[in-house]
């Protein structure tokens, strides 16, 4: 029996508020229909803009959870934190 990926995860750059072009034609070329996707990006100050909704059009079938925006160093706990937050099941 095979197993299939249930939970996707997505980063990228905040390039002027959204995904860099080449992850958003990532998102475009696969198909994503009832999978959750986690998003995340790094940024010099926009924080996520509009990354979670301009995922969620793409993906309008497939659960998008909340994101992190990463600005510099990033500390494992409060990825951890954010994980909790969002009820990410550690397997």
């Amino acid at each position: 029996m095979k197993k299939y990926i249930q939970t996707i995860f997505i980063g990228s750059p905040n390039w002027f508020k959204t995904l860099a072009p080449p992850v958003m034609s990532f998102l475009r070329q696969h198909n994503f229909i009832g999978k959750t996707i986690i998003h995340f990006c790094t940024h010099g100050g926009g924080g996520l803009g509009e990354i979670g909704n301009d995922i969620a059009k793409e993906c309008s079938k497939s659960r998008i959870l909340p994101g992190i925006a990463v600005n510099g160093t990033v500390q494992s706990k409060e990825v951890r934190n954010w994980l909790e937050a969002i009820e990410y099941k550690f397997q």
